[in-house]
């Protein structure tokens, strides 16, 4: 049975969780911050999902997400191209909604936008299930990788990458 990291409960299946489908009974302790720390003062950071607008229901566009609850707004995708390791957008629509969403920081003194790139996609059975391990795996790959990101965030506006590399 694997461990899990942060003494959390690791299931049958060798996910890491604290609830019961993870624990099986057992009691496991959350941390906890002091109130009087202040702490989710600091960084309240939210997701959009640039896909969102593809849904039937329940979409937002960039202009009505709400400001003022953030510091920080992840923008969900960008993508490792698994050849050339340069960023690219995760497709035609999700890139036209880029600048909408870091054109809020003029609405927003302060906050911060930064690019998700990865997610479920790049974990998938296709062409971007390897892309992160083979950009990691060789200096021009990552130097590749990064000369891209530098552009790719000035096109855009983005202050910040968050690099979600999941692993199965």
């Amino acid at each position: 049975m694997a461990t899990c990291p942060l003494n959390v409960c690791c299931s049958r299946f060798g996910f890491c969780g604290t609830t019961q489908d993870f624990c099986e009974g057992r009691a496991v302790a959350n941390p906890e911050c002091a109130v009087a720390q202040r702490t989710s003062d600091k960084r309240t950071v939210g997701y959009y999902e640039g896909w969102n607008l593809q849904r039937p229901c329940g979409t937002m566009k960039p202009k009505d997400i709400p400001l003022g609850y953030y510091t920080h707004l992840n923008f969900a995708f960008a993508m490792v191209h698994p050849k050339t390791f340069h960023v690219a957008p995760m497709d035609a629509n999700t890139a036209s909604l880029y600048k909408e969403v870091t054109s809020l920081k003029a609405r927003q003194p302060g906050l911060q936008v930064w690019i998700a790139i990865g997610g479920w996609a790049h974990n998938d059975p296709g062409p971007y299930r390897t892309a992160f391990s083979d950009m990691a795996k060789s200096p021009s790959n990552m130097n590749a990788f990064f000369e891209s990101l530098v552009t790719f965030m000035q096109q855009y506006g983005f202050d910040g990458v968050d690099l979600d590399w999941e692993v199965s």
